[in-house]
């Protein structure tokens, strides 16, 4: 087996018990052991590996540029089960009890079932989805290529709103303090009531956001292209902090009590006190 420093380039990862999961350009679904960074096993699928894997108790999902939604064994690998999703699968998925939901390039999204990957609904937007849909009480809502940010009802797939935006929405959305916080290529942070769609606050930003925002304590976090770090009242949308990064960052900070964690696109680490 090829180590991971021979691989292509990897995207995001994930981790469950003593594994780590990643999904990487040469097509490769690749689990590392936690403790050592010793390969643990690898599943070749036909395209790219671009979206995290997402694991569940005792499966990997994971979509691939060949088409193909995977179901693997945790342990070792194995394909438990596949479905055709019609187009390149760029989108981490989401489970969420009885369901798995993600999008597609051909922005159709997908909710399935956990155990053989049976269909239940699909819903269709019109550009590519490459986040990760939320899906909290009762609803799947996710951003698309084609400007909007939908809401989908969970069980049926029936559209129960959307927003329109500026530009394309690429990034996942975040909840927390009853509202939805999501940012779009138009350069602005968004902020939306769940249960309508309707606009709360809106805050306008010299340059995109690369990153998902995160909710933490009352306070939105979100990272921007080669601009700053803004922390925003999650009620208001009023800034509390902005702090200068000077570097592309594309994935989510991680908050914790005494630091704001970034990694950015030119291989750095940066820890910024709070």
């Amino acid at each position: 087996m090829e180590r991971v420093r021979q691989c292509a380039r990897v995207y995001g990862s994930c981790h469950r018990w003593d594994l780590v999961f990643f999904g990487a350009d040469n097509g490769k679904v690749l689990a590392l052991r936690r403790e050592t960074g010793e390969p643990a096993w690898e599943f070749q699928t036909d395209g790219k590996v671009r979206a995290a894997p997402v694991v569940t108790h005792d499966t990997v999902y994971a979509g691939s540029g060949d088409h193909w939604f995977y179901a693997l064994n945790r342990e070792n690998g194995t394909l438990r089960w596949k479905i055709d999703a019609g187009a390149r699968v760029n989108s981490p998925a989401t489970v969420s009890g009885d369901s798995i939901c993600f999008g597609t390039d051909s922005g159709a999204v997908h909710a399935i079932s956990p155990d053989r990957g049976r269909k239940l609904w699909i819903a269709q937007t019109k550009g590519p989805v490459t986040a990760a849909p939320l899906v909290e009480d009762g609803r799947v809502i996710v951003g698309s290529y084609d400007r909007d940010l939908h809401c989908y009802d969970l069980k049926s797939g029936k559209s129960l709103w959307l927003f329109q935006t500026g530009l394309s929405i690429s990034t996942a959305a975040a909840s927390g303090g009853g509202r939805v916080y999501f940012t779009s290529t138009d350069a602005s942070i968004y902020a939306l009531d769940p249960s309508s769609g309707k606009l709360i606050w809106k805050y306008r930003t010299p340059w995109s956001a690369a990153a998902s925002p995160v909710f933490v304590d009352g306070a939105i976090y979100v990272a921007s292209y080669s601009g700053p770090l803004y922390a925003l009242d999650a009620a208001t949308g009023i800034p509390i902090f902005t702090g200068a990064i000077g570097s592309t960052v594309f994935a989510e900070p991680i908050i914790t009590a005494s630091a704001i964690y970034m990694a950015f696109d030119d291989g750095r680490l940066s820890a910024l006190g709070v």
